[in-house]
């Protein structure tokens, strides 16, 4: 048996060898297939992957749309994202830290007592208001019927 042979008898994962670029293969069910279309459409726009076919091929071993791209332009790394919604979810609340702190020291004690005390009133305002406002409802339904 030559090299020729046993190289097509073998899978395409157990040929060795390297490509000449670095290509990936983006994957979608059969039902997402305009997806992945829109995906590597969007992608390529921003620059990121560079499309080897112009359409997906349905797989039939892996039963999944795939289309080979070039990747471009390399992936964030992962942690960026969680990142980036920690620190923005953060300084939110160190703003309005702060803002509390500026409004507390700016105080002096007698109008932070009043403020106190008029917030616990007003408070006790709305909780006394709400409880005012509930209605309730009764209905009585009785049916008659007669038989011969």
């Amino acid at each position: 048996m030559t090299s020729l042979e046993r190289l097509r008898n073998k899978y395409p994962a157990q040929v060795r060898g390297r490509a000449p670029y670095p290509m990936e293969v983006l994957t979608a069910p059969y039902y997402a297939k305009t997806d992945l279309v829109a995906s590597v459409y969007r992608q390529s726009r921003r620059g990121e992957v560079r499309p080897l076919n112009p359409h997906p091929v349905w797989s039939a071993e892996r039963q999944v749309w795939e289309q080979r791209v070039v990747r471009v332009k390399p992936l964030p790394p992962a942690w960026r994202r969680p990142l980036l919604i920690g620190m923005a979810i953060s300084s939110g609340f160190g703003i309005f830290a702060g803002l509390a702190w500026w409004i507390l020291t700016s105080l002096a004690a007698l109008p932070l007592s009043l403020l106190c005390v008029f917030a616990v009133a007003a408070l006790g305002w709305i909780l006394r208001a709400g409880r005012g406002t509930s209605v309730r409802v009764e209905q009585r339904t009785s049916v008659y019927v007669r038989t011969r």
